[in-house]
């Protein structure tokens, strides 16, 4: 199970890669994440995933003046 659970960490950290590599701003990064998500139930819970992570970034992200 832990290798199943490993899997996924790493399928869900590779497209926030892919995602962050190839978007500008949080509003780039969002609409990519759900343009390229399934719709299958285990889906919608990876987009969520990436979404968190994605709003988690730009949260901790500094303000540049």
């Amino acid at each position: 199970m832990n290798d199943f659970s490993d899997q996924i960490e790493q399928l869900i950290n590779k497209q926030l890669e892919t995602i962050l590599a190839n978007s500008s701003t949080y509003k780039e990064a969002i609409i990519m994440n759900s343009k390229c998500s399934a719709l299958t139930p285990q889906g919608v819970e990876i987009k969520k995933v990436i979404q968190s992570r994605i709003t988690e970034l730009a949260l901790n992200n500094l303000i540049v003046k």
